[in-house]
């Protein structure tokens, strides 16, 4: 994951390796994002971001991010909101591997830890 501090409140993010495909101001509102959706980052605080990301008005995941207070790494307590309304949480963390300060910078999941159970059918 790259997230890249384009000026102001204005950041760049790439997640799973790709470019820098959505350019958001950090205030948080909704605005456009990949595929249609929306993606929303709201500052809480100076070590911690919400990120919403929704499609049709509707939440597909949240995220609370909270940087460490020496910089090096990034926990993110994700979940994913399936279609049928259930959800999926995983707790990342990542080490900075480039960048900086603040949540500037490139992200190297170093941990996951699933807290939901799922099915399988078979």
């Amino acid at each position: 994951m790259k997230v890249k501090k384009v000026g102001g409140n204005k950041y760049a993010f790439a997640f799973e390796g790709g470019g820098y495909a959505e350019t958001i101001v950090a205030d948080g509102t909704d605005q456009p994002g990949v595929f249609g959706t929306t993606f929303c980052v709201t500052v809480e605080g100076p070590n911690s971001w919400k990120v919403v990301r929704k499609s049709d008005g509707k939440i597909l995941l949240t995220a609370n991010w909270k940087l460490s207070e020496d910089g090096k790494t990034l926990d993110d307590d994700f979940t994913l909101i399936q279609p049928n309304g259930s959800k999926f949480n995983v707790y990342y963390v990542y080490k900075r591997t480039a960048g900086g300060p603040g949540f500037d910078g490139t992200w190297e999941s170093i941990s996951e830890t699933v807290n939901s159970a799922f099915e399988l059918q078979i």
